[in-house]
């Protein structure tokens, strides 16, 4: 009989807590959980846990084995669990920063943090935030993606730079290192050692610097440029200016680079204009993309490969897959996933590179919804917690991320409603 990990091993997660309350609270229901994220291999997943109010970080294995339980912060909001191969995990929480009073109206502002967890050390390192840091703001301003070099993994983000000269303004500096005065806020890119935070500059910034897209393998291939006071945007090939690939405007939120194309040598973008927002393939050589249907994104899961980075498609709220993810090989899978579902708006919410594991999340009327492993090997589908919708993940996120001035991450509503129990499914 397949059963949940948690009915397996609610003894072990409570003990990991130390706290009689949470025990009470994995006795009397489904564990609450979200951010539920597969590692790429499908052996291991990570969530936030919420028992009784207390919130943590758990990595479990499918045979019940939890790996790893850390306390999430009381004082800020998580968004966001990311896994960089199977050793790496990457939190991301919002946090309160103090903004100088003198180019500021206000004096705080929410901004990401990003805390990378290396489980095989247990260590753990605070992207910019170092002492060697100095000349770069302790915020994250956009994540774009991991990279495996030469054995080690690497971390892109996007940083204010800043310089504690006797001038005591913001100074930036050009590709030779030669100093510009600025008092415009724009980020670089930078790469940044998972283990140690070591940064390195992946790509300088430019005024209206929007986003990148970054490789697997730790390519920047193209940019996006946004001006705010112009509403007007473009995107570029490779890591600044480059050759114009698209541009517009007409709205108040830039385009986001999603992920590299189905085909060789293009990209996906989520353009958004007065009609509406729209996904497009753009070739990486000056012209025209081709544009797909327009997508509500609250009705969208992005479905792209893990291990290169290309789109394979996407899938609505019934379930249903366009017509670009029908023509993939994970296709297949992905319906055999959903179809124990039938009628219950399954959502796709995280996949092993093999689309031989997935998360399946399904709503409920009026509470939470429950969370499913599915083993497509097995035909098994198990219950292992439940949670209110869940949030977008990689490149979804990318797609409904929305941008304000600071690019910050935008919080989750936490539901706390009971779910009813539910049976496991075999055999589909």
């Amino acid at each position: 009989m397949v059963r949940t990990l948690f009915s397996l091993a609610v003894a072990g997660v409570a003990g990991l807590w130390l706290c009689g309350p949470v025990q009470a609270a994995q006795a009397g229901g489904p564990l609450s959980m979200s951010l539920v994220r597969l590692s790429p291999s499908g052996k291991l997943y990570a969530f936030l846990a919420d028992a009784g109010g207390a919130k943590r970080v758990v990595v479990a294995t499918a045979d019940n084995k939890v790996l790893l339980s850390i306390p999430a912060s009381a004082t800020q909001a998580m968004q966001d669990i990311e896994w960089a191969g199977e050793g790496h995990l990457l939190i991301t929480n919002d946090t309160s920063v103090p903004l100088d009073p003198q180019y500021f109206e206000q004096h705080r502002d929410d901004v990401a943090s990003v805390t990378a967890v290396n489980l095989d050390t247990h260590a753990a390192i605070n992207v910019f935030v170092s002492p060697s840091q100095q000349r770069v703001v302790s915020a994250v301003i956009g994540q774009y993606g991991t990279a495996r070099i030469g054995g080690h993994w690497y971390g892109y983000f996007g940083a204010y730079p800043y310089d504690t000269s006797s001038l005591g303004s913001v100074v930036r500096h050009d590709a030779d290192f030669k100093a510009i005065a600025s008092f415009e806020f724009y980020p670089d890119l930078y790469r940044v050692d998972l283990d140690t935070g070591a940064l390195s500059v992946a790509a300088y910034g430019e005024p209206g610097a929007y986003g990148w897209l970054v490789t697997p393998d730790g390519q920047v291939v193209a940019n996006a440029v946004f001006d705010q006071k112009s509403k007007t945007w473009s995107l570029h090939r490779g890591a600044r200016g480059g050759a114009t690939l698209l541009s517009g405007g007409g709205s108040d939120q830039g385009p986001v680079l999603v992920s590299l194309g189905p085909a060789p040598d293009t990209v996906v973008a989520k353009l958004q204009d007065k009609s509406g927002a729209r996904l497009v393939e753009l070739p990486l050589s000056p012209g025209a993309g081709a544009a797909r249907p327009a997508v509500e994104d609250s009705a969208l899961s992005v479905l792209v490969d893990r291990a290169t980075d290309r789109w394979i498609g996407t899938a609505d709220d019934n379930g249903q897959l366009d017509a670009t993810a029908e023509a993939s090989p994970a296709a297949a899978k992905i319906k055999a996933a959903f179809a124990p579902f039938d009628g219950e708006k399954p959502r796709l919410v995280s996949a092993s590179a093999d689309f031989n594991t997935m998360v399946v999340w399904t709503p409920a009327q009026g509470a939470d919804g429950t969370y499913w492993r599915v083993d497509i090997g097995q035909q098994s589908a198990v219950p292992i917690g439940s949670g209110p919708t869940p949030k977008p993940a990689g490149a979804a996120a990318r797609i409904t991320f929305k941008a304000d001035l600071a690019m910050r991450w935008q919080g989750e509503q936490m539901i706390s409603a009971p779910v009813p129990s539910r049976g496991s499914k075999q055999g589909f």
